[in-house]
């Protein structure tokens, strides 16, 4: 099997950082919030290339990770009870 790779190292933090972030009972929206400000400190750490000049090539590639889905149950629970109380 040997050592995993850097990119499959990030991921996998990465991975367990949201797995662990939701558990915890958070919302995606706000891991969704959280991740980009993460993903800004890490593209000045990843490396310079076009639309990120100011990188410090500390890291050799900047780990991605898709959105996490929108559960809209709360939001139309609340649309619905403002609607339906007015």
């Amino acid at each position: 099997m040997g050592i995993p790779k850097a990119d499959e190292r990030y991921k996998a933090v990465v991975a367990d950082f949201r797995g662990k972030y939701v558990d915890s009972g958070n919302k995606s929206t706000t891991f969704d919030k959280n991740w980009r400000h993460i993903r800004t400190i890490l593209r000045r750490l990843g490396p310079q290339q076009y639309r990120n000049p100011l990188g410090e090539e500390i890291l050799a590639r900047i780990p991605d990770m898709r959105p996490l889905p929108f559960s809209p149950d709360r939001h139309v629970r609340r649309t619905l009870g403002a609607l339906c109380s007015t």
